[in-house]
């Protein structure tokens, strides 16, 4: 059975070159893995987000015939990759091991995937402090800063490793962001999630931007469909991208969110309103 067989679904149009930013999906909108995924989507869009979540079993992270099989389809499609690395490793972790295996999965999938030449690699540096305690967010960032200073002796150029910001001021970690120089991705969904000015957030951290993740957010949920958004919500965020020449990340995770969620940034795309 074709790939067109098994996954009927088609975006309605290309929207290759449709807008000033990259426009970029997630590598799993069909319910199939990364290649088959790549297949259906390239031909429709400018980036592809190869997510890559999880990294305790070999099996969770792409083979290196999937890897060769990725880069041919970048060349048939005229297509870019981001990666995201996976979000199951904690650099900043107070277990001295738990550390070591983040820095360890980070170098071996930049490895595995450098082949691919993406545009930038998302990395969660994620923390359970539950307080605001100065002296306990001092000694997480030592131990974020101790990882992230191996990764890049490793030979990993610190631009190319993309912070996103999660469920804690981005000033905490400011201070690693600019020992490094390292790039910022702006989840914008994450901001409205938790009812951050997304405008200030974005002009605080804009020289650094080279990734932005858009998601609608309703009752609490994140990563729905963009046209959840207000249009008082949404139109201020196309106005803001006018200008911006990195990589937007539309994630999404279904085909009918994508499809919706494309329809609305068509809607508000500059010159169509």
């Amino acid at each position: 059975m074709s790939l067109s067989d098994q996954f009927p679904g088609r975006l309605p149009r290309s929207v290759n070159n449709r807008f000033p930013f990259r426009l970029s999906v997630p590598s799993f909108i069909y319910p199939a893995s990364w290649v088959p995924n790549i297949r259906l989507l390239g031909p429709y869009v400018d980036e592809i987000e190869i997510l890559i979540f999880d990294s305790a079993r070999k099996t969770d992270l792409p083979t290196v015939e999937d890897i060769r099989q990725m880069a041919a389809l970048a060349d048939e499609f005229d297509l870019r990759y981001n990666i995201h690395l996976p979000s199951d490793i904690s650099p900043g972790s107070p277990r001295a091991d738990c550390r070591q295996r983040a820095v360890e999965v980070v170098i071996e999938v930049v490895a595995l995937t450098e082949l691919l030449n993406p545009t930038a690699r998302i990395l969660h540096l994620p923390s359970d402090i539950l307080a605001t305690d100065p002296a306990e967010i001092y000694s997480w960032r030592q131990r974020i800063e101790e990882s992230v200073d191996t990764i890049i002796k490793s030979g990993i150029p610190g631009r190319s490793l993309s912070i996103e910001n999660l469920n804690y001021p981005m000033e905490w970690i400011r201070p690693v962001i600019e020992a490094f120089d390292l790039s910022v991705c702006l989840d914008v969904g994450h901001l409205l999630d938790r009812g951050i000015d997304w405008h200030s957030e974005y002009r605080k951290w804009e020289q650094r931007i080279n990734m932005i993740h858009l998601h609608g957010v309703r009752n609490g949920r994140d990563h729905c469909a963009l046209d959840v958004l207000s249009p008082s919500i949404f139109s201020p965020i196309m106005a803001a991208l006018t200008a911006f020449t990195g990589t937007v990340s539309v994630e999404v995770f279904s085909f009918e969110a994508l499809k919706r969620s494309l329809a609305y940034l068509e809607k508000y795309r500059p010159g169509s309103v």
